[in-house]
């Protein structure tokens, strides 16, 4: 199982073309690739159950590779997505359930097995990366364009124009220096709801700008300090970027 924990900040094309012909790369000691497309196709049983229990499962090609991807909900709300995930490289892109073997997927396989999985939406990505350090730790910077289209018949689509940032190593304050940076110079806004989320959206016909209402924080009796007051000003400020 990997951890991932990033922060996706949506701009404008032209202030993204901006960002990307600034110094802002070399500033963190990194160096912007050039753009690769991929193409994502993500999965869930008939009546979205994936979805319902916040849930994500993709096989995405690109480069020369075929990925399978799965992530399971934020155990602690953030403003950072902060959630598992899990990643198999597959000869052909169809799913393959049988790699679900880890505990807290089985329960995933068995009810795609029970309930069959079908291709809900994809999305089709122009992604240029780079690796920028600071502070004593690795963020991935991606900066994506490109479309989320659901597989209805009227096959709607939803423009995407965001940048992602990943946090590789290192403590999380890095990220959030690199994002503060990028809000300030480029008038980007935090985006909240992942690909993913914002298709289920697409899907169901919900407006994609609606109010975050601020809701209860449920924490585990286990927690310890630190990680509750995080839990505190995460749902906080999810509710004020929202």
């Amino acid at each position: 199982m990997g951890r991932e924990i990033e922060l996706k900040l949506a701009l404008s094309r032209e202030a993204l073309a901006r960002l990307l012909d600034s110094n802002l790369v070399e500033r963190f000691d990194g160096t912007l690739s050039g753009p690769a497309r991929l193409r994502s196709v993500y999965y869930d049983t008939p009546e979205q159950g994936l979805a319902r229990d916040g849930i994500s499962f993709r096989i995405r090609s690109g480069t020369g590779r075929i990925v399978q991807t799965v992530k399971t909900p934020p155990a602690i709300e953030s403003l950072a997505a902060d959630r598992g995930e899990w990643e198999w490289a597959l000869n052909q892109a169809r799913p393959a359930l049988d790699l679900l073997g880890d505990p807290p997927l089985r329960d995933i396989a068995k009810r795609a097995r029970k309930d069959g999985l079908h291709p809900a939406f994809e999305t089709v990505i122009d992604r240029r990366i780079a690796l920028l350090s600071h502070r004593g730790a690795t963020v991935e910077l991606a900066a994506d364009t490109g479309r989320i289209a659901t597989r209805t018949g009227a096959r709607a689509a939803l423009e995407v124009c965001e940048v992602e940032l990943e946090l590789k190593s290192g403590g999380v304050a890095a990220l959030y220096a690199i994002a503060r940076e990028i809000v300030d110079g480029w008038e980007a806004r935090v985006v909240l709801a992942s690909k993913s989320e914002r298709a289920y959206a697409l899907l169901r016909g919900v407006p994609q700008s609606v109010p975050v209402r601020a809701g209860k924080v449920e924490l585990p009796r286990d927690i310890d300090a630190r990680a509750a007051l995080a839990s505190i000003v995460g749902h906080g400020l999810k509710h004020l970027a929202g």
